[in-house]
């Protein structure tokens, strides 16, 4: 809804959409660095990753995914 919002402004104005688009990528920066340390801990257990950390690193790529279509809908409009 945010994003429709967003993209009804007109084109000179476009502060609210870059302050969106700034937002989203900041959430998508950090869903990609909690994926790293998800590995980075999987990797100091020693261990095979298990079912809940493969989980875990799905959800937050699950997430990144989504926040880089928002990124390309908002570079759209």
């Amino acid at each position: 809804m945010e994003i429709e919002e967003a993209k009804e402004v007109s084109g000179e104005d476009r502060t609210e959409i870059e302050a969106l688009v700034d937002r989203i990528d900041q959430e998508r920066r950090s869903g990609m660095e909690e994926v790293a340390r998800l590995f980075r801990d999987i990797e100091s257990r020693g261990q095979t990753a298990s079912q809940d950390d493969l989980s875990a690193i799905r959800e937050q790529l699950n997430t990144v995914k989504y926040r880089d279509g928002l990124l390309r809908e908002l570079h759209i409009a």
